[in-house]
């Protein structure tokens, strides 16, 4: 993905130290572009990267830091998905605009208080931390009356995948139920298919109380010549081939 003015002012809003914002555009540079996509990043690799740069290496410290601020401040962005050793990891990277796009419907587009973020007090970071906790509570209580199964780690990630939105994740279960009650054939993965769907955004625009309102017509030319009009072809059978 392209470095571009919005994500300096998004890095700027999550306040990111120059280490994170650094990680953020190696991770950038060996992302797809405009698409969501999951890639294998070795922070040795990044920090040789860096060292032609600076003169010198960062500390093991430094970069371990940066990549745990990437996962907790950027809202979904980059979200660390598997850790092999300390510096190679597998992460999801999504493209700004479904990031922003999804703290917008949310109704909030400043990130939350963070115990990362120095502008906010201890009593707001604790209070941050407590609602974190009630919603992760709230989701347990969904999933669970569902019959899926999340320890807390994954309750986390199904969290921070949502932008931290119960709209979004309600959205996500009611297209799963939706889903696994029309189709001729049973989710068998539902956890699987919760993730997918808010990693790839499938909620966006699903109402599950959707009706659609067909127009009506007095004869089969009408309908011809409507459809015609709209997809702008000759609607005379005759005239066809």
């Amino acid at each position: 993905m392209t470095w571009t003015k919005k994500y300096d002012l998004y890095s700027a809003a999550c306040r990111l130290r120059q280490s994170d914002e650094r990680l953020l555009r190696y991770i950038l540079r060996r992302s797809k572009q405009n698409t969501v996509c999951e890639i294998e990043i070795d922070l040795r690799t990044f920090n040789q990267s860096i060292a032609k740069h600076r003169g010198n290496p960062y500390d093991r410290k430094t970069i371990k830091s940066a990549l745990w601020r990437l996962d907790e401040l950027t809202n979904g962005l980059v979200l660390v998905t598997k850790s092999y050793t300390w510096a190679i990891h597998k992460i999801i990277v999504r493209p700004l605009f479904m990031v922003l796009e999804q703290k917008s419907q949310a109704g909030d587009n400043s990130p939350k208080p963070n115990r990362c973020n120095p502008m906010f007090s201890d009593a707001q970071k604790r209070a941050a931390v407590e609602q974190q906790q009630q919603n992760i509570s709230k989701l347990d209580s969904l999933f669970t009356k569902i019959g899926i199964k999340f320890d807390y780690a994954a309750l986390k990630r199904v969290w921070k995948l949502s932008g931290k939105s119960m709209v979004d994740i309600t959205s996500a279960v009611e297209l799963l139920l939706h889903r696994h009650s029309t189709q001729t054939q049973a989710i068998k993965n539902p956890q699987g298919f919760i993730i997918e769907c808010l990693k790839q955004s499938w909620q966006k625009g699903f109402n599950l109380f959707y009706q659609p309102e067909l127009p009506q017509f007095e004869s089969a030319q009408a309908i011809a010549n409507y459809v015609a009009t709209v997809i702008d072809y000759d609607s005379n059978p005759k005239m066809q081939t």
